[in-house]
């Protein structure tokens, strides 16, 4: 349906320590938020064009299941002068730089 009009409440979670997404999760819902999904990430990404410039920023409630058995999540990220939208391992430690979208519940 085109034209539907839904706010959202968001945050970028940000952790001075590697941590992975089962801990990044808990932390969100322990805030009263939930892992934005793809669309969400992507929204960010038109609104805020030059946030993916410093630091990837990751959406983990989207997770693709590849063929293969690994789990992956999308990530907003800089390479050079261009934006782009990539995929990472779900189960990857993350490190320092990244951040995490979470949406209001």
């Amino acid at each position: 349906m085109i034209g539907k009009k839904t706010e959202i409440s968001a945050k970028l979670f940000h952790f001075n320590r590697i941590t992975g997404s089962v801990d990044v999760i808990a932390e969100m819902d322990k805030d009263g938020y939930r892992p934005a999904t793809l669309m969400e990430l992507l929204i960010l990404g038109i609104l805020f064009p030059e946030l993916q410039r410093q630091f990837p920023i990751v959406a983990l409630g989207s997770i693709w299941h590849h063929k293969d058995g690994d789990y992956y999540v999308p990530f907003l990220y800089a390479s050079g002068s261009r934006r782009e939208l990539g995929l990472l391992w779900f189960d990857l430690v993350w490190d320092v730089r990244f951040r995490f979208l979470g949406a209001r519940k």
